[in-house]
């Protein structure tokens, strides 16, 4: 079994980056649908718009995924853990989008915000450092004792009630 300390010292500091880097992802990509939305964003491209959804959509379940993995940490159940790996996978997978979004806007070009430049690089780099959270949150997984190991029999799936019995006959 991990002890307690090693799993903070590895699962802790990703979730305090992840939760800085999607809180100002949420911030800068909030500014850009207000600007969107007013019609006032002069410096984008044509793929400013999806690039702006998918941020504020991956930011949202990011803080979702960093509050989870927080709780997972400090409650340490089987059930909060899984619920934590889970959701850092969700907010992995709209993250991926969103820096697909953002290579294509780097692609197009014609950017000259500095907000957006930002955003792209926030894009990117959260890309990877959520990509850490998932790896370490699922190795978490395997590393701690599983509570059902204590009533199956292992392979055979009788209980160790069971095979206790059937020793002592």
């Amino acid at each position: 079994m991990a002890s307690k300390v090693v799993i903070w010292v590895l699962v802790a500091p990703p979730l305090l980056l992840n939760l800085a880097l999607y809180l100002i992802n949420l911030g800068i990509s909030g500014w850009v649908l207000n600007e969107l939305i007013d019609n006032e964003l002069r410096k984008g491209n044509h793929a400013t718009p999806y690039l702006a959804i998918t941020a504020s959509a991956s930011g949202v379940v990011g803080v979702a995924s960093v509050l989870t993995g927080f709780y997972s940490l400090i409650s340490r159940k089987a059930e909060n853990n899984a619920a934590a790996a889970a959701s850092g996978l969700i907010a992995w997978a709209l993250t991926v989008l969103n820096l697909g979004f953002a290579s294509k806007q780097i692609k197009i070009g014609h950017v000259h915000s500095k907000r957006l430049k930002a955003l792209e690089c926030i894009s990117i780099i959260l890309a990877g450092t959520q990509l850490l959270y998932v790896i370490l949150s699922h190795t978490r997984l395997l590393l701690e004792k599983n509570p059902s190991a204590t009533t199956t029999g292992g392979p055979t799936g009788k209980s160790l009630a069971s095979q206790d019995t059937a020793a002592a006959v």
